[in-house]
């Protein structure tokens, strides 16, 4: 039997949920069925990751996504690249297109249409699909995306519920698939002491982390403001984000925020995830725009209590009261109230133990692999 090629197109060399999640679904394609050929079109580690899948690997980095999300937002910067290199990436990803001549395109987010317009202008018959990984912006560029998803492409697999329900779909293929995690790398059974050791910390100390890049969306500014208004009831409780990397104004204000607080701790990004989430009681997401949180479902899968923002996508991660806590960020009496509750280490157990059985039903790799090749057999 011919194998099938599967081009997947990837838009960003930085490390995050959307490169994690490729590599662990092309680890696990079936090579005497598929042969998959990655393209990212930005250098970054993120290139490395996709490499260790042992799949074909292509970076071309004169090409770009056309911005319009609610991760990315929209400014001059992304404005103007729209507005510049849409027509020379649509004529650039028709050359490669047709060079490698797919029986498959898989997008790795919608930003990626105009290279399912180069692939229909080459050959209309053949499928596209596109993994739905992020809101789209309510505003002309949104629609842009929204539309010329519906235009151009085939199929979709969106991450969540609320990320799915931005689109237009109409009588096309959809299903909603979560993003995923590998148990044997977020493994329950891990244990670590590597934050309370780098940062001096007592045995005593509840540690509270917060794994997301600080940024307005993220809820980082507010989770801070909460624990500055922390009283004596609270000395236990140690903040630590993980996210330091862009040096801007708001990332700077942050900084400022928490640097009168000695329970609050900012680290840069790191690549021992699993080691830093084993060694936290308690792992928080703030967001303040409806997102996917691949930080809740690692600690899901870990066995550690969640509270997040009652938001879109967040929502459909964390059963209120069973895996942990529903919140409105904004509410102090609302983040006491539910971080007093989690001061026991045997309701934090109960929740974690429930939160290991929730991402195991909902974001195991190897099913949720299965579940995206099951779509495939939609169009192949």
């Amino acid at each position: 039997m011919q194998k099938k090629k599967i081009l997947y197109i990837h838009h960003s060399g930085r490390l995050g949920g959307a490169p994690k999640s490729l590599s662990l679904l092309v680890q696990r394609i079936d090579r005497e069925k598929y042969e998959p050929i990655i393209l990212t079109i930005k250098n970054g580690p993120a290139v490395e990751l996709l490499k260790s899948t042992g799949a074909q690997v292509i970076v071309k980095p004169y090409l770009f996504p056309y911005h319009g999300t609610t991760v990315s937002g929209m400014s001059l910067h992304f404005f103007l690249q729209n507005n510049v290199f849409l027509i020379p990436t649509f004529l650039g990803a028709r050359r490669i297109i047709k060079r490698i001549n797919p029986d498959l395109i898989h997008l790795n987010t919608t930003c990626l249409f105009a290279f399912a317009a180069a692939a229909k202008s080459l050959k209309p018959k053949v499928n596209v699909i596109t993994h739905v990984r992020e809101p789209l912006l309510d505003n002309i560029f949104g629609k842009i995306l929204k539309y010329a998803n519906y235009r151009f492409v085939d199929g979709f697999i969106s991450i969540c519920k609320n990320d799915e329900s931005h689109l237009l779909i109409k009588q096309k293929p959809a299903e909603v698939v979560y993003n995923f995690v590998d148990f044997k790398t977020y493994n329950r059974a891990l244990k670590s002491k590597i934050l309370r050791d780098e940062l001096k910390l007592a045995n005593t100390s509840i540690v509270c982390l917060c794994l997301a890049r600080i940024a307005s969306t993220n809820g980082t500014l507010e989770l801070i403001q909460r624990f500055n208004e922390l009283d004596d009831r609270f000395q236990d409780y140690k903040l630590i984000i993980v996210g330091k990397k862009l040096n801007n104004k708001y990332e700077k204000k942050c900084i400022k925020e928490a640097s009168n607080n000695p329970n609050i701790f900012i680290l840069p990004f790191r690549k021992d995830v699993p080691e830093v989430i084993a060694s936290s009681d308690i792992v928080f997401c703030p967001f303040t725009e409806p997102h996917f949180a691949r930080g809740i479902i690692e600690a899901s899968a870990m066995g550690k209590p969640t509270i997040g923002n009652r938001i879109g996508g967040v929502d459909e991660l964390i059963i209120h009261e069973e895996t942990g806590y529903l919140i409105n960020i904004s509410s102090q009496t609302d983040f006491e109230n539910r971080m007093l509750q989690l001061k026991s280490e045997e309701k934090r157990t109960k929740l974690g133990e429930k939160g290991y059985a929730f991402a195991k039903d909902n974001f195991d790799a190897k099913t949720n692999a299965e579940k995206t090749f099951g779509f495939y057999d939609r169009f192949i």
